[in-house]
């Protein structure tokens, strides 16, 4: 197993004169007062929010949170696609063709805005559960992990996004990142990495072998299925040419870890030929993985502890038991105990900031600035109506 870790790389805007736009909307709106200062701190939180230099750390998701939780109490005002509003943002995953860049799309809506902050801060969730994976201790891996299942709730909850809400620019279409099969592939993946969390940590605290080979069990069926969603072939080429080899190492380091510690149990129980057959596959596996995710790291260590078990049990099995050794097809599969799968995508919840306060709270509706509805604005289609019938019943040749 690969100490390394995968992190989706976030999307990129830029600055725009977003205050404008926004508070001619309200306005038309009919939404009172519209204080200068309000819309010079909700530019100034949008600029933090797309600087392409945003660390990728607690307070730069607690600054994406802010903007967002603010975005969705604006989506509550009905504002639609906004004129002269131009929000852009490119790819987070696909390049340009064949003369490099980005994809990118448009939009006036500024739904199409949170979606690409939210999607952000799941990739930003990523990093940082690589970043705390790297400091190997308890605390690390609980938050690793919870970034992990954090990141897969929010690419989950993007599945669900409906891209005409989005007001996309005409001529342009949407993103591939946000296609819902490539959303479903990212948070597969996020989930196996937090089951790989859940099993690293339970190696470090010496769980009983059983348990950690039915922990590792899982892991493999959780990357499997990571697989099968990146290599459908609509966002295939979408990853980096890495991804799918690691993704494959992955598997294949928890498929050869869940036989080690298979072969543990069947050592104290001196099932000796049991236990040989499987040392005998978890090395095969284990240096299978080696082979996609290089050399170091938790692979190697295995690789020399797997081959220390096996050569003292065959020498235990030569001289003493003289038992034979099963091939790895007559071997019985790990159960697969749903207990074991401890990672899943946590739900996205619908505030997603810390003591979130409205920028605009002290603004509400005028009904005196609200233009005073006309007989046709109230009834529409029922004043039209009625005009048809007048002209078709009462101002025949007949009646007139």
């Amino acid at each position: 197993m690969s100490d390394q870790l995968l992190s989706v790389p976030v999307k990129v805007s830029s600055e725009i004169d977003i205050s404008t736009p926004l508070k001619a909307a309200l306005k038309q709106k009919g939404y009172r007062p519209l204080e200068a200062e309000w819309f010079q701190e909700f530019e100034k939180l949008r600029n933090l929010s797309v600087d392409k230099n945003l660390s990728k750390n607690q307070a730069s998701v607690e600054t994406l949170n802010r903007y967002y939780d603010q975005l969705a109490v604006l989506h509550d005002k009905n504002l639609g696609n906004i004129p002269n509003l131009s929000l852009y943002w490119e790819s987070s995953l696909e390049k340009g063709g064949f003369f490099g860049g980005k994809y990118y799309t448009y939009s006036s809506n500024l739904e199409f805005e949170r979606v690409a902050v939210l999607y952000n801060i799941g990739a930003i969730q990523s990093a940082l559960g690589a970043d705390y994976r790297a400091s190997n201790n308890d605390e690390g891996l609980k938050n690793a992990a919870k970034c992990y299942q954090n990141a897969a709730g929010i690419f989950i909850n993007l599945c669900e996004t409906k891209q005409e809400t989005l007001g996309i620019t005409e001529g342009y279409t949407l993103t591939n990142d946000l296609n819902s099969d490539a959303l479903s592939a990212l948070a597969a993946l996020m989930v196996a990495q937090a089951q790989e969390m859940f099993v690293t940590k339970a190696i470090l605290d010496s769980m009983k072998d059983g348990i950690v080979a039915k922990l590792c069990a899982q892991a493999e069926d959780l990357y499997k299925d990571a697989i099968l969603k990146l290599k459908k072939d609509n966002v295939r080429s979408l990853w980096e040419s890495t991804w799918m080899n690691h993704a494959k190492g992955k598997q294949l380091a928890f498929e050869g870890l869940s036989q080690f510690f298979q072969s543990k149990v069947c050592g104290t129980k001196k099932l000796i030929g049991e236990q040989l057959g499987r040392l005998t596959l978890s090395l095969d596996l284990l240096k299978k993985a080696q082979d996609k995710l290089g050399a170091g790291g938790f692979v190697t260590k295995f690789i020399a502890e797997a081959e220390k078990q096996y050569s003292l049990a065959k020498k235990d099995n030569d001289m003493i038991y003289l038992e034979l050794v099963p091939p790895a097809e007559k071997l019985d599969p790990i159960d697969r105990v749903a207990s074991a799968r401890l990672a899943k995508a946590l739900p996205c919840p619908e505030k997603l900031s810390t003591n979130f306060k409205d920028i605009f709270e002290g603004m509400a509706i005028d009904p005196n600035a609200v233009n005073p509805p006309t007989l046709k604005s109230i009834f529409g289609s029922t004043v039209q109506a009625l005009g048809k019938y007048v002209e078709k019943k009462l101002l025949t040749p007949e009646n007139k």
